[in-house]
């Protein structure tokens, strides 16, 4: 029993290194082509990153940003959670100045980017999840936006904006987060027109009903960090919003309305781990549908 005893924690500890030190750095680049509605102008091709979680220490998380850079993109949409703490601007602001999409980077905030979540406030999340969003110390929020804006990165807060890509007219829409109840959809989608090729930008999914009703064409969306632990057969154990376990990441559909769940590159200082949930960026190709 002893000797039972000491190769469980053994499994255990190595266990939990991995968890901690090896899958939380085992970035990976995956590729998806989603298909909309035939109406939708022209074929697009995006680079998604989201849920970052920069810190002052993150240069490998800067580097592999940087390296993206190669693959020929028309947009870079970050999706909220870029940074955890105002020293992880600077790491922020150079992985995203480095890449050079043809239509620009476009960048919604999540939480982590407006508080830097401490461990009482997950506890609270856990525990009052349907009644109660805690934060308790205010990141630099508005420092963030000026160092982003001045290299030229566009920070959508609940508006929109109306794009040329070639000769096509696009709507990018930009919520705040909905898990912090910052979210107005109203003032975002003021103007727009359910005919309007439309794209939205928002950190959780929690639009899942309201976005299919305005008629938007795709949500890129972050938050759920595809579970961060996934087991075989079952999936993602949470995603701490009102997206079902099965669509924790990857591309789903409701009605016409087609969703990009992007695990993500970090996660927060507490909650720092991953198990069959590797860190990821992603390459999405748009395509409407009568191609």
């Amino acid at each position: 029993m002893v000797v039972f005893a000491y190769v469980a924690l053994a499994l255990a500890l190595a266990l939990a290194f991995y968890m901690i030190f090896i899958e939380t750095r085992w970035f990976h680049l995956g590729e998806v082509t989603i298909h909309v509605r035939k109406s939708f102008p022209c074929r697009l091709t995006v680079l998604h990153l989201t849920d970052t979680h920069f810190r002052k220490s993150h240069g490998w998380k800067r580097r592999f940003i940087k390296g993206l850079a190669e693959r020929p993109v028309d947009f870079v949409f970050a999706t909220g959670d870029m940074i955890d703490a105002p020293h992880g601007i600077d790491n922020c602001v150079a992985a995203l100045a480095a890449l050079k999409p043809r239509y620009g980077t476009y960048f919604v905030l999540g939480g982590h980017d407006h508080y830097a979540i401490t461990l009482m406030d997950t506890l609270h999340h856990l525990t009052h999840f349907r009644t109660s969003r805690r934060a308790s110390r205010k990141n630099e929020t508005e420092e963030l936006i000026r160092r982003l804006t001045e290299i030229g990165v566009v920070v959508l807060v609940n508006e929109h904006r109306r794009i040329t890509v070639d000769t096509h007219k696009l709507v990018l829409v930009g919520l705040d987060d909905p898990f912090l109840s910052r979210d107005d959809l109203d003032a975002a989608m003021d103007g727009v027109s359910p005919e309007d090729p439309t794209i939205m930008l928002v950190h959780a999914p929690d639009v899942i009903e309201s976005a299919p009703e305005r008629g938007v064409d795709v949500v890129f969306a972050g938050h759920t960090h595809g579970g961060q632990i996934r087991l075989p057969l079952i999936g993602a154990l949470v995603t701490r919003s009102k997206v079902h376990r099965r669509h924790a990441c990857g591309v789903f559909k409701v009605k016409d309305t087609v969703f990009h769940l992007n695990k993500g590159l970090g996660a927060g200082p507490i909650t720092d781990f991953r198990l069959f949930c590797r860190p990821e960026a992603t390459i999405v190709h748009i395509v409407p549908d009568e191609e």
